[in-house]
Formats: structure tokens, C-alpha cells, sequence
């Protein structure tokens, strides 16, 4: 990462963050404790990939 340029690693970054954001729907989770736990993946993915964003683009300048 650090040796590719500022516009190449913010495409990587974007990448990164579109892929996170939008984990597919996964019914197979067997029992409701799984389900409730990816329900609750599924809707923090895009905050938390936003937040590793910032963290891995803070680390890597």
C-alpha cells in the first residue's frame, strides 16, 4: 500500500470500503442468534468500513 501513489491507494481505499459496506444477505445462519448477529454485521458494515478507512488512511498518510 505504501508504495503506491496518494490517487491509487484512495481507489484502494474505496474498494476496501465498497466491498465491507455491502455484505450480501446470508440466511443460511442457522438459529436466531445468528441471524440477529449478522442482522446486526449488516447494519454496521458501512460505519465500521468508513471508520477502517479512516483508520488504514491515518496509518499509511
Amino acid at each position: 500500500m505504501q508504495k503506491l501513489s496518494a490517487p491509487e491507494r484512495e481507489e484502494v481505499f474505496a474498494e476496501i470500503a465498497a466491498t465491507i459496506g455491502e455484505l450480501p444477505p446470508d440466511y443460511s445462519q442457522a438459529g436466531p442468534v445468528g441471524t440477529k448477529f449478522y442482522e446486526e454485521v449488516v447494519a454496521e458494515a458501512p460505519a465500521l468500513a468508513k471508520a477502517f478507512v479512516q483508520d488504514l488512511r491515518r496509518s499509511l498518510g
